[in-house]
């Protein structure tokens, strides 16, 4: 297969810079409006008090902050709060960026194959300890990989100990713009995982080839989950008004989240606001002219809400007719 031209350098990115630009300066001149959500909201008295302008429903104003605004910090730590792993194994899945047409079907590719390794390492841990129990005679049969002569053994390196029933793990997405020109590659940590040669085997030939011909191994001990992705949120996908990273234009491009982990990690946060009932992104003012906080009321007319979506719609549209004329 013939190399592609495009990732022989960062040039590719400067293209992409200018639109995300625009995105967050979107996000900065837009609000989140949602509405109070009363009980007796649909009562027939409540309905007359309003008609006649005796009650006025109350709404909440919150900005529009995305993933790359400096809130977002707030979030992670909180969410990895409290996450530990005593050891394991860092698993870094690369790309090699010769083989696919643009960015994003790299993206997509590696996360494909990252998932099938993911399914691969619960299902060898559901297989062990049903041999264990006695429900299994024998490991799974597998086929010979390349530099594997035979991998007829169990895939965990049993010298460690036993691996855990359940697989805890948290995965990082990275573009790597160091030493390169903004490969993508996967960072897998396994809480207490430890691959033998048959393992390695299976997932760098079995799995990840052709996607790419390198995959690091290395083992880790006593790892805080929040300070290890802290890190990469600081360096890779928080932007300010001067400073806008390559890493970031590209997780905005292919629209991938940064950090993801095993589900017994997750903390589950409820983000619509309870009683509240989201009524849409607005200006912060109303075509241009209407200080939101000071005509909300005016969100009740439906044909001066379809004026300003109509007038935002048509700044947003020429702004991007203008990037794309160069």
């Amino acid at each position: 297969m013939l190399p592609h031209s495009w990732c022989e350098s960062k040039d590719y990115v400067k293209v992409i810079e200018p639109y995300f630009k625009a995105y967050l300066e979107f996000a900065d001149s837009h609000v989140l409006v949602f509405k109070r959500e009363d009980g007796d909201n649909d009562s027939l008295l409540s309905c007359l008090f309003r008609q006649y302008g005796l009650e006025k429903p109350s709404y909440r104003v919150i900005p529009f902050t995305t993933r790359f605004h400096k809130s977002y910090k707030r979030k992670v730590y909180a969410q990895l709060k409290g996450i530990y792993f005593e050891e394991g194994t860092h698993l870094i899945l690369t790309t090699d960026l010769d083989s696919y047409p643009d960015i994003i079907s790299s993206v997509i590719e590696l996360r494909r194959r990252a998932s099938k390794v993911i399914a691969f390492l619960r299902r060898e841990l559901k297989y062990y300890h049903e041999f264990r129990e006695g429900k299994r005679k024998k490991p799974p049969r597998r086929h010979l990989w390349k530099g594997l002569e035979e991998c007829s053994s169990w895939i965990f390196d049993l010298s460690k100990g036993i691996p855990p029933k359940e697989l805890r793990y948290i995965c990082v997405l990275e573009f790597s713009f160091k030493r390169g020109v903004g490969s993508p590659h996967l960072h897998i940590l396994l809480d207490r995982i430890y691959l033998n040669k048959c393992g390695i085997a299976v997932i760098r030939w079995g799995i990840m080839y052709p996607h790419s011909y390198q995959m690091k191994v290395v083992r880790f001990r006593g790892l805080k989950a929040r300070s290890y992705v802290m890190k990469y949120v600081k360096k890779q996908l928080i932007v300010s008004k001067d400073s806008v990273s390559h890493s970031a234009c590209l997780y905005w491009l292919t629209g991938r989240r940064l950090f993801s982990t095993s589900r017994d990690l997750m903390s589950s946060q409820d983000y619509q606001k309870k009683g509240y009932l989201f009524l849409g992104i607005y200006p912060k003012p109303l075509r241009g002219v209407y200080p939101i906080e000071e005509n909300l009321d005016r969100l009740e007319d439906a044909e001066f809400v379809a004026d300003v979506r109509f007038h935002d719609e048509w700044i947003w549209s020429s702004c991007i007719r203008k990037l794309k004329a160069g």
